[in-house]
């Protein structure tokens, strides 16, 4: 999926075999590395869908504000999102809400999420989530 706009990622292989992306430039990750990875499919949910809790349990505004936020404020590190196993590829209105609103509504900097923040893919449609993803965090304006 292309976007007006929109910077491509350079994806490499980290150490385990999975995929890896960070904005710019690849991102070599090892064992030893600090890193906290989020299992979308596993630890919230394989069918994310909806923007807030009227929208159900596996909504954007519960996983960004219960996984995501948390993950970027308890350490320095990276926060990989493991988009594997998801049944579907997410909405972009649960994109634009869940990491769009890392910016928007929880404070952090477009920057420190373009260092930090990084993605875990195996198909076309993990890179595409990966990608939509990436344009709601350039283009959220700051809270």
């Amino acid at each position: 999926m292309q976007f007006a706009g929109l910077r491509h990622f350079l994806r490499g292989k980290d150490d385990f075999g999975k995929i890896v992306d960070i904005c710019g430039a690849a991102l070599k990750l090892g064992a030893d590395d600090n890193r906290e990875e989020i299992q979308m499919a596993r630890d919230f949910s394989p069918d994310p869908a909806g923007i807030s809790s009227e929208d159900g349990d596996a909504n954007a505004e519960r996983f960004r504000k219960g996984f995501l936020a948390p993950a970027l404020k308890k350490q320095d590190g990276h926060v990989v999102v493991v988009l594997e196993g998801l049944y579907y590829g997410p909405s972009a209105a649960f994109l634009k809400a869940a990491f769009g609103g890392l910016v928007t509504v929880e404070g952090f900097s477009k920057e420190d999420l373009q260092r930090r923040l990084a993605f875990s893919n195996t198909d076309a449609v993990d890179s595409e989530t990966r990608e939509l993803a990436r344009y709601f965090i350039e283009q959220a304006v700051p809270a």
